[in-house]
């Protein structure tokens, strides 16, 4: 029973760990992507104007 309850906590903790790099990495992504879609429409809200214009 013991060796079998240390396998079942091994096994949920490789899977929480698979849940947590699952999570971690979608939101690395998307803290990735953010700061790119406002630069689209950068000029059109001033942010990026006086860098184009230097």
């Amino acid at each position: 029973m013991t060796v079998s309850r240390r396998n079942f906590l091994s096994s949920s903790g490789l899977s929480l760990a698979g849940l947590a790099s699952l999570t971690v990495l979608p939101s690395a992504a998307w803290a990735a992507a953010i700061p790119r879609i406002p630069q689209a429409p950068g000029p059109i809200g001033g942010k990026q104007g006086p860098k184009e214009k230097l």
